[in-house]
């Protein structure tokens, strides 16, 4: 299995380095892991100097060219909702804000072709942010929020299936649909799909 990170980056933000750590993280807890990389044009462009030590841990790096109109913000969750057109094969999504401390093998042996942990482990009807899901929800037309589930969208096991690829095409059609109310974040669109 693949362990996949997105990046969108500037020299002047902090994601690289967030992804470098958890990369190096997961490394260290799994030495033989495959880490692919998917970023835009333009963050590859900036990966030189002290910001090309990513090379030592990856063992593919994919890149696309984003929306040139789009925000840094917004073609970060463009790459996020469409990574899955743009890598082949299984693999475990993880956001670059997250350090691993443990062996995560075990997740391809759970048989499952789509797997995400409910957001702070929490239903909705107990998250603390329970207002801010429901409103995001209803403004989008939305009604995910009614199943008492709200799932993150920082870790994603993602089969390489047919099912899985049309999730994710309504995640990335959603979260489009979502941009053009004003609500970027990628979460209600996850969920809605």
């Amino acid at each position: 299995m693949q362990y996949l990170y997105t990046l969108t980056s500037t020299p002047g933000d902090n994601y690289y380095e967030q992804f470098l750590l958890s990369a190096a993280s997961l490394k260290l807890k799994m030495p033989s892991t495959q880490i692919v990389l998917l970023c835009d044009s333009k963050t590859k462009e900036t990966l030189t100097g002290k910001r090309s030590e990513y090379e030592k841990l990856t063992a593919k790096v994919i890149t696309k060219d984003a929306p040139s109109s789009f925000s840094q913000v917004d073609v970060s969750r463009w790459i996020k909702t469409s990574m899955r057109r743009f890598v082949q094969g299984d693999f475990l999504f993880i956001d670059c804000d997250t350090i691993i401390t443990d062996d995560l093998s075990y997740i391809e042996k759970l048989n499952v072709k789509f797997g995400a942990c409910l957001d702070k482990h929490s239903l909705v009807d107990s998250h603390n942010n329970k207002n801010l899901i429901v409103n995001n929800d209803k403004q989008l037309g939305f009604s995910s929020y009614t199943g008492n589930r709200h799932f993150n969208s920082g870790v994603i096991y993602c089969a390489d299936s047919p099912e899985i690829h049309k999730v994710f095409d309504r995640w990335h059609e959603l979260w489009l649909i979502g941009k053009n109310k004003n609500i970027s974040r990628d979460q209600p669109a996850f969920n809605q799909a």
